[in-house]
């Protein structure tokens, strides 16, 4: 399923529509796989960005109350807003069954399951590869949303210059000196 319009699209995220123009997004990788760590119902102490961006149940928790995946996610009042860090109470992470099969079929397959309850439904997806995964011509970023995403991220520290330093990236063989790389960053 595409990203919501306006929103960006994060590698391990699942959009889900629940009709009436509600839209949920979920992780769809699971603990014990792909670098996330197990977290435990009560784990809730997000005391640095690198346990923020491997907590599978504070990802989604920022997801449902709406806080723009990138660089918003591992700022200091939000790592500690006691809504967003009750709201992970409510998610539970188990390892996906079929994620070592799939894995020994192909070692780039990323199974993942998500269902989601919610206003009296159960929505449910899986998918065998994560966006931004380069194993297929669909799940593999283009440059524009490789683009989007520097410029997204690098905005924080460089926002006037955010746009050309990604266009200049990609563009590193047509530079006639590497400095003027560096004098914009």
């Amino acid at each position: 399923m595409p990203a919501a319009p306006g929103r960006p699209s994060c590698g391990h995220l699942l959009w889900l529509d629940a009709g009436q123009g509600h839209q949920f997004a979920v992780l769809v990788e699971l603990a014990g796989h792909g670098g996330f760590h197990a977290c435990r119902a009560d784990d809730i102490d997000i005391d640095a960005g690198t346990i923020a961006a491997m907590n599978v149940p504070y990802a989604v928790s920022m997801v449902a109350h709406g806080v723009p995946s990138g660089p918003a996610w591992h700022d200091d009042g939000t790592m500690r807003n006691d809504t967003l860090l009750a709201f992970m109470r409510k998610v539970t992470v188990l390892p996906h069954t079929g994620f070592e099969a799939a894995l020994a079929v192909d070692p780039q397959a990323r199974i993942g399951k998500v269902e989601v309850r919610a206003r009296g439904q159960v929505l449910q997806a899986q998918r065998h590869y994560r966006q931004g995964s380069p194993a297929t011509p669909e799940t593999r970023m283009t440059d524009e949303q490789l683009l989007a995403k520097f410029r997204h991220c690098a905005s924080r520290v460089r926002p006037d210059t955010a746009g050309q330093i990604g266009s200049m990236i990609f563009q590193l063989e047509r530079l006639d000196d590497i400095g003027e790389l560096a004098r914009l960053w």
